[in-house]
């Protein structure tokens, strides 16, 4: 998902690509809950909310390594320092104040340009790059949601020990037979 982000500017298709992202993880959710045979709703809703916090936790985690990466190769062509010394700069970076706050920081200051290619679209910064992460996670929480709690609430069976094939299920009583 990061890796799709960081490849293609254009956010238009980031948007589908959170929404694929978030409906890939509701349907992992959802067949969690059904093969884990979890009628719980309130479970398959702390599954979904928890795939959708390690998937955001993992993009952002990825696009502060990247920056850091980058930092580092910019800082060591800058001073002209050999690759042995790689591992020295970025523990110097990482512990000399670039952190994952400063580097969130960093990405709503530079943000993104809505409008024809070639710089010449609306600057969207600051604030604005923050709303739009929080539409980003609003989406992915509650696709990620969705199909978990849905595949909680369809019929089960006790006595045969599995998920009902149909939903239209027709019975009268009395119900004679012990397999109900």
């Amino acid at each position: 998902y990061q890796l799709a982000l960081s490849w293609i500017p254009l956010i238009y298709v980031n948007f589908l690509a959170t929404i694929g992202m978030g409906m890939a993880l509701g349907y992992g959710g959802a067949w969690v809950v059904t093969k884990g045979k979890v009628r719980n709703v309130l479970a398959a809703i702390v599954i979904g909310i928890l795939l959708a916090i390690s998937a955001l936790g993992a993009k952002y985690f990825f696009q502060y390594r990247t920056m850091l990466e980058q930092a580092t190769s910019i800082f060591m062509q800058e001073n002209s320092l050999p690759e042995e010394q790689r591992a020295d700069v970025r523990k110097f970076l990482t512990e000399g104040g670039f952190t994952f706050v400063q580097h969130l920081q960093v990405r709503a200051d530079q943000g993104w340009a809505l409008g024809r290619g070639g710089g010449g679209g609306m600057p969207i910064t600051g604030p604005a790059v923050y709303l739009v992460w929080t539409m980003e996670a609003g989406i992915i929480f509650y696709l990620a949601v969705r199909e978990p709690k849905r595949a909680a609430g369809e019929p089960f069976s006790e006595p045969l020990d599995t998920w009902a094939s149909e939903n239209d299920v027709v019975m009268t009583l009395p119900v004679n037979d012990p397999a109900m």
